[in-house]
């Protein structure tokens, strides 16, 4: 198994079974990040909306937490409102020098 990848949860809690109404699942990390290491749009969620911080070419992350809560907040946005892309023509609408990861 390759170390880079979380091991799947079979809890019964973990996965959205439970007594509740409600139920809260944990996603967890799409993958185990690598300390020091930049991590482009390509290994985040293919096909959506790429996070402000990926906008322009070539951009990489040391902090993939920051896009994966994006991809994960487009996810509920889209969920509980049915739409999306969040914020797309606003994004588009700012050069790369202005889009410098916070």
């Amino acid at each position: 198994m390759d170390t880079q990848y979380p091991q799947h949860v079979t809890e019964p809690e973990d996965i959205g079974y439970g007594v509740g109404d409600i139920k809260i699942l944990d996603f967890g990390y799409a993958f185990r990040p690598k300390d020091g290491a930049a991590y482009g749009r390509d290994v985040f969620a293919p096909g959506t909306p790429c996070t402000p911080e990926f906008i322009g070419t070539n951009k990489k992350t040391t902090r993939p937490f920051k896009a994966e809560s994006w991809y994960q907040g487009q996810l509920i946005r889209f969920v509980l409102v049915d739409g999306w892309p969040l914020f797309r023509q606003y994004l588009l609408l700012f050069n790369d020098e202005e889009l410098q990861e916070h």
